[in-house]
């Protein structure tokens, strides 16, 4: 069949649009936009067989009374009437569209949804009628609509649904009521739905969601949302037995105070969010037969977690706990033995970690104690996470690290520590960690680098930051205890250096990242990098651009202010084969040969000639 569409723009009347289409009654598809017209039955007079889609869209059309409208397209299955001024229906106005399968009456003004209103549709399978003003619904608006998968009624003013509205909906998949006014929903309501997948009445203004709502519901879907309501009270039946495959369960920014027991009793889906609430209360059976992969309860008011209000709970991947009042928990996680991949507990008002407090996560590959008040961790704080992988403890009080804290760690790689108040650390903190891969701690109170033995055991270490501390020297051989030869970063930007021993990075291959800017650096000896093979980028203060020559091979120096009088003139001299390129803050030199090419943007980083996959392999071997 050839695909044959008319547009109309601009047309002034129904007749105009009726005399375009002379001669064209083997027409697929008709677009009417930015029209003035008054629908009446005037405009399709002949059979259009061929007619499939029309769209209507700002066209000032106020009211569809017209059933012979729609006469002569039988055989039409998509109609989009949008961005017009509909306030109402006559008598039954889609009467005739026996075939039609897809309704769009979105951006109008409609009120109301009276009986009848879709009466001879019963082919539909999509109602689209958000962004109206409907504030009614009456109880046989949508009867006989037996094909219906999908129906959008979001941002109206509906308040109030009568409990068997859809009670003629049985294939219907997709229900969306978000933004609207709706206080209560009767038990029943979604009871014909036997067949939803997605469920949306989020940002609404119910109350309670009330006894056998949902319970004992299996949805092959993804969404049942009740997000952004006022909701108080989860009565025990409301959501028990509730089963949503590959979907999530989001109960989150209520006005829940306690989860009572039972509340999610075999409760199954993929995520349960509770996040927003005002829990102050987990009762124990409260989560009795829960399975989820993550549970978020962040951004409420628990002050203390214990291991019976998990009680029944199978949480497989996530438990975020974030940015409550928690300030003990010891031993709560002893009923998560399922949990494997992460707990959240920063943002929390935790000063002490107790001793074996995380036993029962066996499985967990990160934990976050970020934002809290911890003070010191001592040698079993961290006891029972033997698979722990990344360790946030950044922004906490922390003065002092025993010796032994993390002996219990021999996955760990990632060490998160900035912002506390630490100042020293032992040479046998990291014995115990082969396999960190990176030390993350910047804005402490270090005056020195930790001494060579702390970089010694790790054998995966590639990542130094220590930036903005208070370091004034890095001494001869800070690194040279480090196993790994080539490194990723050493961020030193932003200390109190003045001082760079010589040999300071002796034994050093290769460092992709050195950030050595903004500190006190007023000369570099001229053994400065001797023991250091090579440099990808490194960061300077804009006083040293007359020692680049000592620099050792380096693909990209990076200056954060502009060149200096004569930098040019004085670049030709030097004969900086050590250098491929130079950058300043808005602009850059670029070596081709023995010349010099200006470049007038800077250069933020170049790309990397360093075969990484194959080093690896090396040092493995």
């Amino acid at each position: 069949m050839c695909e044959l569409s008319e547009t109309f723009d601009g047309c002034q009347s129904l007749d105009e649009i009726q005399d375009k289409l002379e001669g064209k009654e083997n027409v697929n598809t008709i677009v009417v936009t930015s029209s003035n017209l008054t629908w009446s039955g005037s405009v399709f007079q002949k059979d259009y067989p061929e007619l499939d889609k029309i769209t209507i869209n700002n066209c000032n059309i106020g009211e569809l009374q017209d059933r012979f409208g729609f006469f002569h397209i039988r055989n039409l299955r998509y109609l989009e009437i949008t961005n017009n001024t509909i306030t109402g229906f006559g008598d039954s106005p889609f009467f005739y569209l026996s075939s039609l399968f897809s309704l769009n009456l979105s951006n109008n003004s409609l009120e109301q949804v009276q009986d009848d209103v879709f009466k001879g549709l019963e082919r539909l399978g999509s109602l689209v009628l958000k962004n109206n003003c409907i504030k009614t619904i009456s109880r046989n608006a949508f009867q006989n609509l037996r094909a219906l998968s999908n129906l959008e009624l979001p941002n109206n003013a509906i308040e109030e649904l009568d409990e068997n509205v859809f009670q003629d909906l049985v294939a219907l998949r997709c229900l969306i009521l978000k933004f609207n006014k709706l206080k209560t929903l009767g038990s029943q309501i979604f009871a014909p739905l036997k067949d939803l997948a997605h469920l949306d009445v989020s940002h609404n203004e119910l109350l309670c969601l009330p006894q056998g709502l949902l319970s004992d519901r299996a949805m092959d879907g993804y969404l049942v949302n009740f997000s952004f309501n006022k909701i108080e009270q989860i009565e025990e039946s409301a959501l028990s037995g509730l089963f949503i495959r590959a979907g999530v369960l989001d109960l989150g920014h209520n006005h829940l105070c306690t989860l009572k027991s039972g509340v999610l009793s075999k409760v199954m889906a993929e995520v349960v969010i509770l996040t927003g609430n005002k829990i102050e209360n987990i009762e124990k059976g409260a989560f009795s037969g829960c399975t989820c992969t993550d549970l978020y309860l962040n951004e409420n008011r628990l002050t203390t977690v214990t291991p019976d209000i998990w009680e029944g709970l199978q949480v497989h991947s996530i438990l975020s706990l974030s940015k409550n009042e928690i300030s003990s928990y010891g031993g709560a996680f002893v009923n998560c033995t399922d949990l494997g991949l992460r707990l959240d507990l920063d943002h929390n008002k935790i000063k002490d970690l107790p001793d074996s407090g995380f036993e029962g996560l066996t499985r967990v590959v990160t934990l976050s104690l970020n934002d809290n008040l911890i003070q010191k961790v001592d040698e079993a704080s961290l006891v029972g996470l033997p698979k722990l992988y990344t360790l946030g403890l950044h922004n906490n009080q922390i003065e002092e690290l025993h010796e032994e804290c993390f002996s219990s760690l021999p996955r760990l790689s990632d060490l998160f520590l900035g912002a506390n108040k630490l100042n020293f650390l032992k040479p046998e903190l990291l014995k115990h960690n082969s396999r960190l891969f990176q030390l993350v701690m910047p804005n402490n109170n270090f005056t020195n680098l930790p001494s060579p033995e702390v970089f010694s055991c790790p054998e995966s270490l590639m990542i130094f930051n220590f930036f903005q501390n208070r370091i004034e020297k890095i001494a001869a051989n800070s690194f040279s205890a480090a196993k790994r030869r080539f490194i990723q970063l050493i961020q030193l930007e932003s200390n109190q250096i003045s001082d760079i021993e010589p040999g300071a990075f002796n034994g050093i291959e290769y460092i992709k990242y050195l950030a050595l800017n903004s500190n006190n650096i007023a000369s570099l000896h001229p053994a400065t990098f001797q023991g250091l093979g090579s440099i990808h980028r490194i960061e300077l203060d804009n006083n040293l651009t007359g020692y680049l020559k000592l620099l050792p091979p380096t693909t990209l120096v990076l200056f954060n202010g502009g060149p200096p009088g004569g930098f040019e003139a004085e670049l030709e001299k030097l004969a900086l084969n050590n250098v491929g390129t130079i950058s300043f803050a808005s602009c850059a030199y670029q070596r081709e040969g023995e010349k010099w090419n200006f470049i007038d943007h800077n250069v933020e980083d170049m790309d990397e000639k360093f075969e990484w996959e194959d080093v690896l392999l090396m040092e493995e071997k």
